[in-house]
Protein backbone atom coordinates (compact mmCIF):
# COMPACT_ATOMS: atom_id res chain seq x y z
CA UNK A 1 0.00 0.00 0.00
CA UNK A 2 1.50 3.29 -1.01
CA UNK A 3 1.60 6.04 1.39
CA UNK A 4 -1.00 8.25 -0.40
CA UNK A 5 -3.16 5.62 0.01
CA UNK A 6 -2.62 4.72 3.54
CA UNK A 7 -3.04 7.89 4.39
CA UNK A 8 -6.30 7.97 2.55
CA UNK A 9 -7.07 5.34 4.90
CA UNK A 10 -6.25 6.71 7.95
CA UNK A 11 -8.12 9.78 7.13
CA UNK A 12 -11.34 7.67 6.08
CA UNK A 13 -11.35 5.87 9.69
CA UNK A 14 -11.04 9.20 11.14
CA UNK A 15 -14.08 10.59 9.64
CA UNK A 16 -15.80 7.73 10.34
CA UNK A 17 -15.03 7.90 13.51
CA UNK A 18 -15.49 11.97 14.31
CA UNK A 19 -19.16 11.12 12.86
CA UNK A 20 -19.64 8.49 14.75
CA UNK A 21 -18.87 11.11 17.93
CA UNK A 22 -20.39 13.68 16.78
CA UNK A 23 -23.73 11.84 16.09
CA UNK A 24 -23.52 10.33 19.66
CA UNK A 25 -23.42 13.62 21.74
CA UNK A 26 -26.10 15.22 18.74
CA UNK A 27 -28.64 12.49 20.20
CA UNK A 28 -27.39 12.68 24.14
CA UNK A 29 -27.87 16.14 24.14
CA UNK A 30 -31.50 15.40 22.31
CA UNK A 31 -31.99 12.81 25.24
CA UNK A 32 -30.83 14.05 27.92
CA UNK A 33 -30.73 16.85 30.53
CA UNK A 34 -27.10 15.91 31.84
CA UNK A 35 -25.46 13.82 28.77
CA UNK A 36 -22.08 13.87 30.77
CA UNK A 37 -23.45 11.59 33.59
CA UNK A 38 -22.25 7.97 32.28
CA UNK A 39 -22.77 4.84 33.58
CA UNK A 40 -20.95 2.28 31.41
CA UNK A 41 -23.00 -0.26 29.73
CA UNK A 42 -21.39 -3.14 31.07
CA UNK A 43 -22.07 -2.00 34.54
CA UNK A 44 -26.11 -1.13 34.15
CA UNK A 45 -27.81 -2.67 36.89
CA UNK A 46 -31.48 -2.85 37.41
CA UNK A 47 -31.83 0.94 39.47
CA UNK A 48 -29.33 4.07 38.52
CA UNK A 49 -28.13 4.87 41.25
CA UNK A 50 -26.84 1.13 41.82
CA UNK A 51 -24.61 1.08 38.36
CA UNK A 52 -22.99 4.56 39.65
CA UNK A 53 -22.16 2.73 43.24
CA UNK A 54 -21.02 -0.43 41.87
CA UNK A 55 -19.00 1.53 39.38
CA UNK A 56 -17.36 3.64 41.97
CA UNK A 57 -16.64 0.15 44.15
CA UNK A 58 -15.14 -1.23 41.08
CA UNK A 59 -12.82 1.82 40.39
CA UNK A 60 -11.69 1.99 44.64
CA UNK A 61 -8.51 1.15 45.87
CA UNK A 62 -7.47 -0.98 48.67
CA UNK A 63 -9.83 -2.64 50.89
CA UNK A 64 -12.61 -1.70 53.08
CA UNK A 65 -13.08 -2.75 56.89
CA UNK A 66 -17.16 -2.33 57.11
CA UNK A 67 -19.62 -2.66 54.18
CA UNK A 68 -22.95 -1.01 55.19
CA UNK A 69 -25.61 -2.85 53.73
CA UNK A 70 -29.41 -2.09 53.71
CA UNK A 71 -32.11 -0.55 52.09
CA UNK A 72 -33.14 3.17 50.55
CA UNK A 73 -33.07 4.08 54.41
CA UNK A 74 -29.04 3.26 54.77
CA UNK A 75 -27.97 4.37 51.63
CA UNK A 76 -29.30 7.52 52.79
CA UNK A 77 -28.61 7.61 56.52
CA UNK A 78 -24.98 6.55 56.27
CA UNK A 79 -21.91 8.60 55.80
CA UNK A 80 -18.93 6.71 55.51
CA UNK A 81 -16.93 9.43 55.53
CA UNK A 82 -18.04 10.70 58.87
CA UNK A 83 -18.71 7.15 60.69
CA UNK A 84 -14.24 6.77 59.99
CA UNK A 85 -13.86 10.50 61.17
CA UNK A 86 -15.35 10.07 64.12
CA UNK A 87 -14.37 6.29 65.09
CA UNK A 88 -10.20 7.55 63.34
CA UNK A 89 -11.16 10.13 66.64
CA UNK A 90 -11.39 7.58 69.03
CA UNK A 91 -8.59 5.74 67.68
CA UNK A 92 -10.00 3.54 65.30
CA UNK A 93 -8.39 3.49 61.95
CA UNK A 94 -11.09 1.53 59.52
CA UNK A 95 -12.56 2.23 55.59
CA UNK A 96 -16.15 2.12 55.06
CA UNK A 97 -18.95 1.85 52.05
CA UNK A 98 -22.36 2.15 51.59
CA UNK A 99 -23.50 -0.22 49.85
CA UNK A 100 -27.31 0.07 50.34
CA UNK A 101 -29.63 -0.43 47.34
CA UNK A 102 -33.04 0.95 47.06
CA UNK A 103 -36.05 -1.85 47.81
CA UNK A 104 -33.52 -4.81 48.44
CA UNK A 105 -34.95 -6.73 51.94
CA UNK A 106 -32.35 -8.83 53.91
CA UNK A 107 -32.72 -11.86 51.14
CA UNK A 108 -30.66 -9.67 48.75
CA UNK A 109 -27.85 -9.90 50.47
CA UNK A 110 -26.47 -13.10 51.09
CA UNK A 111 -26.28 -13.83 47.52
CA UNK A 112 -24.96 -11.01 46.58
CA UNK A 113 -21.32 -11.26 48.74
CA UNK A 114 -21.42 -14.74 47.26
CA UNK A 115 -22.20 -14.18 43.70
CA UNK A 116 -21.01 -11.04 43.33
CA UNK A 117 -18.68 -8.88 45.73
CA UNK A 118 -15.22 -10.45 44.75
CA UNK A 119 -12.78 -7.90 46.87
CA UNK A 120 -11.03 -9.34 49.83
CA UNK A 121 -14.15 -9.62 53.32
CA UNK A 122 -14.42 -6.99 55.14
CA UNK A 123 -14.25 -7.15 59.49
CA UNK A 124 -17.62 -5.95 59.88
CA UNK A 125 -21.12 -6.19 57.95
CA UNK A 126 -23.25 -3.80 59.04
CA UNK A 127 -27.07 -4.23 58.33
CA UNK A 128 -29.87 -1.73 58.24
CA UNK A 129 -32.86 -3.64 58.82
CA UNK A 130 -36.42 -2.29 58.47
CA UNK A 131 -39.78 -4.16 59.38
CA UNK A 132 -40.75 -4.72 55.41
CA UNK A 133 -37.71 -6.60 55.36
CA UNK A 134 -38.60 -9.62 57.36
CA UNK A 135 -42.31 -9.68 56.36
CA UNK A 136 -43.12 -12.76 54.04
CA UNK A 137 -45.37 -10.45 51.62
CA UNK A 138 -42.83 -8.09 50.53
CA UNK A 139 -43.14 -8.52 47.26
CA UNK A 140 -41.46 -5.78 46.04
CA UNK A 141 -38.48 -6.45 47.36
CA UNK A 142 -38.17 -10.11 45.30
CA UNK A 143 -39.00 -8.11 42.13
CA UNK A 144 -35.90 -6.09 42.83
CA UNK A 145 -33.69 -9.07 43.65
CA UNK A 146 -34.91 -10.73 40.41
CA UNK A 147 -33.99 -7.41 38.43
CA UNK A 148 -30.66 -7.29 39.90
CA UNK A 149 -29.85 -10.88 39.05
CA UNK A 150 -31.36 -10.62 35.59
CA UNK A 151 -29.06 -7.47 35.02
CA UNK A 152 -26.33 -6.79 32.17
CA UNK A 153 -24.65 -5.46 35.24
CA UNK A 154 -24.68 -9.00 36.90
CA UNK A 155 -24.08 -11.01 33.58
CA UNK A 156 -20.69 -9.16 33.25
CA UNK A 157 -19.07 -9.18 36.20
CA UNK A 158 -16.60 -11.92 35.14
CA UNK A 159 -15.62 -9.97 32.28
CA UNK A 160 -11.58 -9.50 32.40
CA UNK A 161 -9.52 -6.58 33.32
CA UNK A 162 -8.60 -5.58 29.73
CA UNK A 163 -12.22 -6.41 28.12
CA UNK A 164 -13.18 -3.66 31.08
CA UNK A 165 -11.02 -1.88 30.64
CA UNK A 166 -11.95 -1.70 26.46
CA UNK A 167 -15.07 -0.44 27.63
CA UNK A 168 -14.03 2.10 29.90
CA UNK A 169 -12.05 3.66 26.99
CA UNK A 170 -15.14 3.29 24.68
CA UNK A 171 -17.42 4.68 27.62
CA UNK A 172 -15.37 7.98 27.64
CA UNK A 173 -15.58 8.69 23.54
CA UNK A 174 -19.66 7.37 23.34
CA UNK A 175 -21.77 9.49 25.94
CA UNK A 176 -24.95 6.66 25.01
CA UNK A 177 -22.90 3.56 25.18
CA UNK A 178 -23.78 3.68 28.65
CA UNK A 179 -27.32 4.84 28.26
CA UNK A 180 -28.77 2.62 26.40
CA UNK A 181 -31.74 1.27 28.74
CA UNK A 182 -32.47 5.26 28.98
CA UNK A 183 -32.52 5.61 25.18
CA UNK A 184 -35.12 2.91 24.50
CA UNK A 185 -37.42 4.05 26.96
CA UNK A 186 -37.09 7.76 25.53
CA UNK A 187 -37.46 6.09 22.08
CA UNK A 188 -37.68 7.90 18.62
CA UNK A 189 -40.62 10.29 19.78
CA UNK A 190 -38.76 11.17 22.68
CA UNK A 191 -35.75 11.57 20.63
CA UNK A 192 -37.65 14.02 17.82
CA UNK A 193 -39.04 16.08 20.75
CA UNK A 194 -35.84 16.31 22.47
CA UNK A 195 -37.69 15.62 25.67
CA UNK A 196 -33.91 15.89 28.22
CA UNK A 197 -34.76 12.60 30.13
CA UNK A 198 -33.39 13.51 34.13
CA UNK A 199 -30.34 12.49 35.87
CA UNK A 200 -31.29 9.83 38.20
CA UNK A 201 -33.69 11.15 41.11
CA UNK A 202 -30.80 9.26 43.80
CA UNK A 203 -27.25 10.81 43.70
CA UNK A 204 -24.79 8.97 45.10
CA UNK A 205 -21.11 10.03 46.41
CA UNK A 206 -18.40 8.97 47.27
CA UNK A 207 -18.42 5.52 48.54
CA UNK A 208 -21.84 4.79 48.23
CA UNK A 209 -23.68 7.56 50.15
CA UNK A 210 -26.92 8.73 48.37
CA UNK A 211 -29.14 12.22 48.55
CA UNK A 212 -31.92 12.63 46.40
CA UNK A 213 -31.34 14.93 43.70
CA UNK A 214 -32.63 18.88 43.86
CA UNK A 215 -36.84 19.08 43.33
CA UNK A 216 -37.45 15.81 44.22
CA UNK A 217 -37.97 15.68 48.17
CA UNK A 218 -41.13 17.36 49.58
CA UNK A 219 -41.28 20.58 51.09
CA UNK A 220 -40.58 21.00 54.68
CA UNK A 221 -44.48 22.00 54.82
CA UNK A 222 -45.69 18.68 53.49
CA UNK A 223 -43.40 16.38 55.25
CA UNK A 224 -44.86 18.38 59.09
CA UNK A 225 -48.67 17.41 57.17
CA UNK A 226 -48.39 14.13 56.54
CA UNK A 227 -46.17 12.96 60.02
CA UNK A 228 -49.47 14.31 61.67
CA UNK A 229 -51.12 11.83 60.19
CA UNK A 230 -48.60 8.94 60.30
CA UNK A 231 -46.11 9.45 62.31
CA UNK A 232 -47.74 7.70 65.44
CA UNK A 233 -50.82 4.98 64.01
CA UNK A 234 -52.50 2.10 64.67
CA UNK A 235 -53.50 -0.79 61.88
CA UNK A 236 -55.06 -4.13 61.09
CA UNK A 237 -51.87 -5.53 59.58
CA UNK A 238 -49.89 -7.51 61.60
CA UNK A 239 -46.16 -9.05 61.12
CA UNK A 240 -46.01 -11.79 58.89
CA UNK A 241 -42.38 -12.76 59.62
CA UNK A 242 -40.79 -15.07 56.67
CA UNK A 243 -38.54 -18.22 57.58
CA UNK A 244 -36.69 -17.22 54.53
CA UNK A 245 -35.98 -13.58 55.95
CA UNK A 246 -34.62 -15.08 59.01
CA UNK A 247 -32.91 -17.50 57.09
CA UNK A 248 -30.99 -14.54 55.18
CA UNK A 249 -29.98 -12.89 58.08
CA UNK A 250 -28.30 -16.54 60.01
CA UNK A 251 -26.59 -17.21 55.87
CA UNK A 252 -25.14 -13.56 55.61
CA UNK A 253 -23.99 -14.27 59.77
CA UNK A 254 -22.21 -17.69 58.45
CA UNK A 255 -20.54 -16.28 55.59
CA UNK A 256 -18.98 -13.39 57.47
CA UNK A 257 -17.79 -15.13 60.12
CA UNK A 258 -16.39 -18.15 57.82
CA UNK A 259 -14.30 -15.43 56.87
CA UNK A 260 -13.44 -13.49 60.02
CA UNK A 261 -15.96 -10.85 60.86
CA UNK A 262 -18.88 -10.05 62.40
CA UNK A 263 -22.38 -9.32 60.98
CA UNK A 264 -24.26 -6.39 63.24
CA UNK A 265 -27.71 -5.16 62.67
CA UNK A 266 -29.38 -1.90 63.20
CA UNK A 267 -31.95 0.25 63.05
CA UNK A 268 -32.68 4.00 61.06
CA UNK A 269 -35.02 6.64 62.68
CA UNK A 270 -37.81 8.06 60.64
CA UNK A 271 -40.65 11.14 60.51
CA UNK A 272 -42.85 8.88 59.38
CA UNK A 273 -43.56 4.99 58.15
CA UNK A 274 -46.34 5.41 54.81
CA UNK A 275 -46.10 1.95 54.04
CA UNK A 276 -48.30 -0.09 56.07
CA UNK A 277 -45.66 -1.74 57.78
CA UNK A 278 -45.25 1.98 59.80
CA UNK A 279 -47.92 1.24 61.95
CA UNK A 280 -47.02 1.18 66.26
CA UNK A 281 -48.41 -2.90 66.03
CA UNK A 282 -46.05 -3.78 63.66
CA UNK A 283 -42.79 -1.40 64.46
CA UNK A 284 -43.47 -3.33 68.07
CA UNK A 285 -43.58 -6.78 66.76
CA UNK A 286 -40.29 -5.91 64.72
CA UNK A 287 -38.66 -5.17 67.42
CA UNK A 288 -39.42 -8.09 69.59
CA UNK A 289 -38.37 -10.37 66.54
CA UNK A 290 -35.12 -8.52 66.81
CA UNK A 291 -34.57 -9.14 70.21
CA UNK A 292 -35.21 -12.51 70.04
CA UNK A 293 -33.11 -13.22 67.12
CA UNK A 294 -30.27 -11.47 68.62
CA UNK A 295 -30.44 -13.41 71.41
CA UNK A 296 -30.43 -16.99 69.22
CA UNK A 297 -27.74 -15.84 67.39
CA UNK A 298 -25.54 -14.15 70.05
CA UNK A 299 -22.45 -13.37 67.79
CA UNK A 300 -24.58 -11.01 65.76
CA UNK A 301 -24.95 -7.48 67.12
CA UNK A 302 -27.85 -5.30 66.91
CA UNK A 303 -27.70 -1.23 67.20
CA UNK A 304 -31.80 -0.62 67.73
CA UNK A 305 -30.67 3.43 66.89
CA UNK A 306 -34.10 4.08 65.28
CA UNK A 307 -36.39 3.79 68.60
CA UNK A 308 -33.71 4.87 71.20
CA UNK A 309 -32.54 8.55 68.77
CA UNK A 310 -35.89 9.45 66.94
CA UNK A 311 -37.00 12.16 69.29
CA UNK A 312 -33.87 14.14 68.71
CA UNK A 313 -34.81 14.07 64.99
CA UNK A 314 -37.02 16.88 63.70
CA UNK A 315 -37.98 17.96 60.11
CA UNK A 316 -34.97 19.82 59.06
CA UNK A 317 -33.19 15.77 59.25
CA UNK A 318 -35.40 14.21 56.91
CA UNK A 319 -35.72 14.47 52.54
CA UNK A 320 -39.02 12.57 52.98
CA UNK A 321 -40.71 10.79 55.82
CA UNK A 322 -38.60 7.54 56.14
CA UNK A 323 -35.26 9.69 54.57
CA UNK A 324 -32.63 11.15 55.93
CA UNK A 325 -31.06 14.37 54.43
CA UNK A 326 -27.60 15.68 54.77
CA UNK A 327 -28.07 16.92 58.15
CA UNK A 328 -29.95 13.83 59.49
CA UNK A 329 -27.21 11.49 57.85
CA UNK A 330 -24.43 13.34 59.25
CA UNK A 331 -26.00 13.08 63.04
CA UNK A 332 -26.92 9.49 63.00
CA UNK A 333 -23.57 8.50 61.08
CA UNK A 334 -21.66 9.95 64.83
CA UNK A 335 -24.08 7.84 66.45
CA UNK A 336 -23.81 4.82 64.88
CA UNK A 337 -19.94 5.45 65.31
CA UNK A 338 -20.36 5.86 68.92
CA UNK A 339 -21.79 2.54 68.84
CA UNK A 340 -19.62 0.40 67.11
CA UNK A 341 -16.60 2.09 69.01
CA UNK A 342 -18.56 0.34 72.12
CA UNK A 343 -19.26 -2.78 70.03
CA UNK A 344 -16.70 -5.19 71.18
CA UNK A 345 -17.64 -8.28 68.79
CA UNK A 346 -15.59 -6.88 65.34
Amino acid sequence: MTGRALLTCFGYVALLALLAVGADRLIASRVFQSPGELVPAYRAFQEPSVSVKLHDLEQASGTFDTLVLGNSRTLFGVRPDIVDRVLADRGIAQRSFNLAMPTVDVRFWPRFMRDYYDRPAPKRLLLGVIPRDLDARNVQAVTQMNAFFASSGFDNRDRSAAWRGAEEWRSRIFTMHGRFNEVRRAGIGGLLRGDGLAPPQIRVSERGWGQFAPGVAPSKRELAEQARRLAVRSGSLRLAVGDEQIGALRQLDRWIRARGGCLTLFTVPVLYDREPWGTVEVRRAFERTMRAFVRANPRVGYLDLGPRTEDEYGLADFGDGDHLDPSGAGRLSRQLADALAEDPRC
